[in-house]
Formats: C-alpha cells, structure tokens, sequence
C-alpha cells in the first residue's frame, strides 16, 4: 500500500539479516513508479544481492550513494553501481569486516565520472586509490586514514574543479601533499587538516592564494608562518585552529589575526587543547600594556571532545576584546561545528 501510494526520493536500507527476513519489496505493485526517482541510497554491501539487482533495474537516478563495504560484497552491488550515471555524491565506508580490500577496486572503477563530492573512511586499510583519478569533476575530496602513505597515486593528479580538501586524521606524507597542493592548490577555497606541521603550512602559504576558509594546527614557534598565510591568502575569510598546551596562545594569535589578516577575513575558531585549563587566562595586563588594533571578528571557542563541562573561559578578557573593538562576536561551540 505504500509503495502504491507513494515516490521515494530518499532510502536507507540496513537490515539486521539474522533476525529480519528477506522482504520482497523490490517487486511489490508500485515499487517501479515507488524508487525509479529514487536519489539517495544509504545501505551496507552485505544486504541480499537480490535487492541489489532489483535495485539496478530500477533506481538509474540516483545522485548521493552512502555505503559501508561489509563482509560480503556482490557482483550485484556493482551492477547498481555501473547503471548510475548522475551519481554526484559518494560516502564509501570499509569496516574491519571487509578484509581483502582489493575486491572493492573493481566496483569502484565502475563508478561513473559525474562524481562532485567523494568521502572515503578507510580507517587502517591500506588501498590504492587509483580510481580517484576517473573523478575529473570531483569539487570536494574529504579522506580518512590512520596511515600516510595513502595519498601516493593521487599527488601528481589534477582536479581543476576540486574546491574543498579534507583529511579527516592522519595527514598524507609530506612530499605527497605538497606536490598534490602545487598542483591542486590555486583552485582550493577550503583546506581541513587535523595533523599538520610548519612545512605544511608554508606550502600552503605558497601554493594555496585563494583560500576562504582553513583549518591546520600552528605550534608555538610557528608564528611568522602564521603571518604568511595571512599576508598571502587575501580571501581568507575564516581560520579554525588549536590553542593551549604547546600549541599558540590565544591573545597572540587574536593579535596575529589583528595584525594582519586582510579585510575580508571576520571568523576565528579556537579548538580548546585541554578544556581543563582557563583560555584566555593572566591576559589582561599584556593586552592593555601592547593594544591590538581593532579588528571586528566573531571569536567562536570549540570545546574539546571530552569535559566539556570543564572548558572555562576567561570572560574579562573577552570583555576587554569586545570594548576594543576586536571581537564582534563571541560563542562557545561544540567539538565538530
């Protein structure tokens, strides 16, 4: 009755196949009309291939594919694969249950090259990602690796569309990531780094002009590359980084920011290192005795993923920031936003 009635546009399909049986609805009266419009599928590999068959008789429009690569992994999984030619979006997940990585290669070169945003979470696997170099439209590219080898086949490939670059943990090797941003680097309005290092940044300061919004770590002695970054990348709107701990303090970097970012730069995010210690804490009497010059911005503190309820701030030095005229607006957020 469902189906009769009703065009799906969204789906997401995870069956528990020890204890759901198998449900035929893939050849109910109205599944045709019901998932021919069908455009984003969220599923694991291990579901029946049946499923997937009937799947690929039907569904030929979808633009956003969410998957986990399981266990099992069918020759039907790739016919649905092979039969989609506006897939625009693809998240790939493999968990420990996928062991052999190499019978995913395979599918994945099935997949067309109308991809705009692909988002792999390889975790500890180790893979080539030579079919990455099909995506010639790719406009975000986000990865997920605990290893740095991962990025080898791609640093010499050019994406002329690529806009958005993300590694969700473990930064590629040095070399391979600089040679993908002298290539890449022009185009790239946001670049998102969890583990980086002054080298990096420099070649980001290089290569990388036309940057709206970034998020790298700078250590304590790395203010001057700071500046670089600032000084080059005139489009630079936002920058997320780490405070505390031997990372840079937060009133020097509020004064870098002041200093010398351009006109069109107004957010700064600060990620607290440790939530236990006070930001902007024994302040004060630097700020008064070496004013910064205004500089409206919003100053958002990002709290750590644990103790949140710990993260302290010091308020009267955000006043004082406030009465300056440095910071527009202030929020606290949490760990992710």
């Amino acid at each position: 009755m469902f189906m009769s009635q009703n065009s799906l546009k969204k789906f997401h399909f995870y069956p528990n196949l020890n204890y759901i049986p198998d449900i035929p609805f893939v050849t109910y009266p109205g599944a045709k009309n019901c998932l021919k419009n069908l455009s984003e599928l969220t599923c694991g590999s291990s579901i029946n291939p049946k499923y997937f068959y009937q799947l690929s008789q039907l569904c030929h429009k979808l633009e956003t594919l969410n998957v986990t690569f399981e266990e099992v992994i069918s020759n039907e999984f790739g016919d649905l694969l092979s039969v989609q030619q506006n897939l625009k979006h693809l998240h790939v997940t493999h968990t420990s249950k996928c062991k052999d990585l190499t019978e995913i290669g395979p599918y994945l070169n099935r997949i067309p090259p109308t991809l705009t945003v692909f988002v792999l979470y390889g975790e500890f696997h180790h893979m080539s990602l030579d079919f990455v170099n099909r995506f010639s439209n790719l406009r975000e590219l986000v990865l997920f690796f605990c290893h740095s080898n991962y990025f080898r086949n791609l640093q010499y490939t050019s994406f002329p569309e690529l806009r958005i670059l993300e590694f969700k943990y473990e930064c590629p090797k040095h070399d391979y990531l600089v040679n993908f941003l002298e290539i890449n680097g022009m185009n790239l309005t946001e670049i998102r780094i969890c583990r980086s290092k002054d080298s990096l940044n420099l070649a980001i300061a290089q290569f990388c002009p036309n940057l709206n919004s970034l998020y790298t770590i700078f250590r304590y002695g790395e203010v001057e590359t700071l500046k670089l970054i600032l000084t080059r990348c005139q489009k630079l709107e936002s920058l997320k980084i780490l405070c505390g701990n031997y990372h840079l303090n937060e009133c020097k970097l509020l004064e870098i920011v002041a200093n010398h970012s351009s006109n069109t730069f107004h957010e700064l995010k600060v990620c607290a290192v440790h939530v236990q210690s006070e930001l902007f804490s024994k302040e004060l009497e630097s700020i008064l005795i070496n004013p910064i010059p205004p500089k409206l911005i919003s100053l958002v503190i990002v709290k750590g993923i644990k103790g949140f309820s710990a993260l302290k701030v010091n308020m009267e030095a955000i006043e004082t920031f406030i009465n300056l005229g440095i910071i527009k607006k202030f929020r606290i957020a949490n760990f992710g936003e």
